[in-house]
């Protein structure tokens, strides 16, 4: 009986601890380029894992996934000018899950 309630124990420590692991398929590498007098282009690019993608900004519909975003916080010391765009290192076609054409 000991035993059943050790080995008990055991399985559900290792269950919960492989359960709390976290992935982090993507991570994010950013950059500034100055391309005029107090004027900066910021760069995000992802580097992603395979198997993984994350979806386009830019989506045909709300119904579909959620599309990436970028959200800037607001501060006396700059202005945000344009908005922001992809580079053309994308794979788009129709997806048949959510039935739309989807940008990755």
């Amino acid at each position: 009986m000991i035993r059943k309630v050790s080995f008990l124990s055991g399985l559900l420590i290792l269950t919960s601890t492989l359960a709390a692991q976290i992935f982090k398929p993507v991570s994010w590498e950013t950059e500034f380029k100055k391309v005029g007098e107090n004027q900066f282009d910021l760069v995000f690019r992802a580097k992603i894992d395979d198997g993984w993608s994350i979806y386009s900004q830019y989506l045909e519909s709300e119904d579909g996934p959620i599309p990436t975003s970028f959200t800037f916080e607001e501060g006396a010391h700059y202005n945000l000018e344009g908005e922001t765009s992809e580079s053309d290192n994308r794979i788009t076609a129709h997806d048949p899950f959510f039935d739309m054409k989807i940008s990755k």
